[in-house]
C-alpha cells in the first residue's frame, strides 16, 4: 500500500526534516508532501520528486500559524483514501478532521505547539498585542480540531517522554517512539581538538551564549555547522574570533565527518523535544556538553556520556564546563560506552516499529 508522509513545512534542515527523508527512504512506495518547502534548501529532493511542495508560502502571511491551520484544514486533501497516511507535524494531523475513511493513519509528534500553554503576556512579548489576541482566540479552536483529528488516527506517537507528557497535559495520549538516528558513517576517530555545534542559528538554541563563551576562549576551536536566521549576524559579530569557524549547511557525509573528528559536542537548546545531535555525537564516541532540559534528559543519562548544565545558563558556566571537559581522561572504554548507548536510538528500531503499524 502506498504511504504518504505529510510534514507541516520544510524551512530548515533540522531533525524533523531528516526523519521525514529517512522514513521515505526506508518505507516502500512512500512520498512526502508539505505545505511549503524552501526551494534552495531542498532543491534536490524537490527535483527528484521525493518531496512535493504545494508552495503555500505561509511565512509571508500576516499570521503564519493561523495560515498553516487553514491550509491543512481546508486546502490540503487526500485524493486516495486507500493509503497509509503518516502525519508528522502539529498542523498536518488536522487533515484527519475532515477525512473519515483513510485506510490507515499514524500521527507522529516531533514537537509540541508551545503557544497553547503560553500566557497572554508571553504571547504579547513575542507577537505583540494583536498577535497575542489572535492566538488567544484561535487556540481553543485549534485544540478542539487537533484532539478530534488525532482520535481518528490508528496510532499516535510522540518522539520523547517529554513530548508525550506535554500532549497528555492537553488531553492527547500517545506512545513514545524515539526518532531514528542513522548510525552509519560514525567512527571513533582521533579527536581533531575542536568543539562542535550543529544547532540551527536561532535564539532558542542558545547559540549567542555558545559563541560568547568561545570568544572568551581563544585557545579553543569551535566549528559551527548549520544555518539559520542569525548566521549572517553572527559571522559579522565574530569575524575577528579566529577560533570560531562557520560552515553553514553541510551534506550528511560532511556533517558526520565533523562529528567523527571533533572533541566534544556543545548542545544547549531551550527545551528541545528530543535532540538528535547528542545521539549522533555519542555514535561517534564523543562527549556532550548539554542542558538539563527536555529530551536531553532522556539521552544524556550517565556521566560517561556528557554533562548537563542546569538552567539558567550563562557563558561563565559554559566556559567552566568546557575547561573541565578537557581535563577528563577520554578513555577508549568511555567512547565505546557512548557508541553502545546510541544504538537504542537506531534507525532500524524506529523503522521496524513504524512498518509494523503500516498496512
Amino acid at each position: 500500500m502506498k504511504t504518504v508522509l505529510v510534514y507541516d513545512h520544510f524551512i530548515a534542515r533540522g531533525g524533523a526534516e531528516k526523519v521525514s527523508f529517512q522514513i521515505a527512504d526506508k518505507v516502500a512506495d512512500c512520498e512526502i508532501e508539505t505545505a511549503y518547502a524552501d526551494v534552495q534548501l531542498f532543491s534536490e529532493e524537490i527535483h527528484s520528486g521525493q518531496l512535493k511542495s504545494f508552495k503555500f508560502d505561509f511565512l509571508k502571511t500576516l499570521f503564519p500559524t493561523l495560515s498553516l491551520l487553514w491550509f491543512y484544514l481546508f486546502k490540503y486533501s487526500v485524493n486516495n483514501s486507500n493509503i497509509n497516511l503518516v502525519l508528522t507535524g502539529v498542523f498536518s494531523p488536522l487533515v484527519l478532521f475532515k477525512h473519515h475513511k483513510i485506510a490507515n493513519s499514524i500521527v507522529y509528534f516531533h514537537t509540541f505547539p508551545s503557544f497553547v500553554n503560553s500566557s497572554f503576556k508571553q504571547l504579547k512579548n513575542k507577537h505583540g498585542y494583536i498577535g497575542a489576541t489572535v492566538f488567544s482566540l484561535f487556540t481553543p479552536f485549534y485544540l478542539y480540531l487537533l484532539k478530534t483529528s488525532v482520535k481518528k488516527s490508528n496510532r499516535t506517537f510522540a518522539n520523547s517522554s517529554s513530548v508525550q507528557q506535554r500532549f497528555k497535559s492537553i488531553g492527547i495520549n500517545s506512545d513514545v517512539l524515539y526518532p531514528p538516528v542513522d548510525l552509519s558513517g560514525f567512527e571513533n576517530q582521533t579527536d581533531d581538538n575542536y568543539f562542535l555545534s550543529t544547532s540551527r542559528l536561532e535564539n532558542n538554541k542558545r547559540m549567542a551564549l555558545i559563541l560568547e563563551a568561545f570568544s572568551k576562549l581563544p585557545k579553543f576551536k569551535l566549528h559551527v555547522v548549520g544555518g539559520g536566521s542569525l548566521l549572517s549576524q553572527f559571522k559579522t559579530q565574530y569575524r575577528h574570533s579566529n577560533n570560531i569557524k562557520f560552515f553553514g549547511w553541510l551534506d550528511d557525509k560532511a556533517v558526520k565527518e565533523q562529528y567523527n573528528n571533533c572533541k566534544t559536542l556543545i548542545c544547549l537548546p531551550e527545551n528541545e523535544y528530543f535532540g538528535i545531535s547528542p545521539v549522533e555525537a555519542m555514535a561517534a564516541g564523543k562527549f556532550v556538553i548539554g542542558v538539563a532540559e527536555g529530551g536531553l534528559l532522556e539521552t544524556i543519562t550517565n556521566e560517561k556520556l556528557g554533562v548537563l548544565l542546569e538552567p539558567p545558563i550563562n557563558s561563565k558556566a559554559l566556559i567552566a564546563a568546557v575547561l573541565q571537559s578537557t581535563e577528563r581522561v577520554d578513555l577508549t572504554s568511555d567512547k565505546k560506552f557512548r557508541q553502545k548507548h546510541a544504538e537504542q536510538f537506531s534507525e532500524q528500531l524506529f523503522i521496524e516499529t513504524l512498518i509494523s503499524n503500516l498496512k
